[in-house]
């Protein structure tokens, strides 16, 4: 499933991801989903809870990359932008 998601990330976005881990599956998942709620806050013991922080915790060790052109530099803009706190 990475190497497809890297390669279009690639062509569409040029750019580059990186295997960081991955999320196992875990029925917890869906119980979450149910509730509407994030499986870490729900569960926060589950194998997909555990991966997921793991993953967040490799993510954020990494310095911020500091040029971001292109679909990339769309894609993170859009993303903080959908993500501030309403004012």
């Amino acid at each position: 499933m990475f190497q497809k998601l890297s390669t279009v990330t690639g062509r569409f976005l040029t750019a580059k991801l990186r295997h960081l881990g991955y999320v196992p599956r875990d029925e917890n998942v869906h119980r979450a989903v149910m509730a509407q709620r994030p499986v870490v806050d729900l569960f926060p013991m589950a194998p997909a809870s555990r991966a997921i922080v793991n993953v967040a915790q490799r993510l954020f060790s990494e310095p911020a990359p500091q040029i971001l052109e292109g679909g990339m530099k769309v894609m993170w803009q859009r993303l903080m932008r959908e993500t501030e706190p309403p004012r």
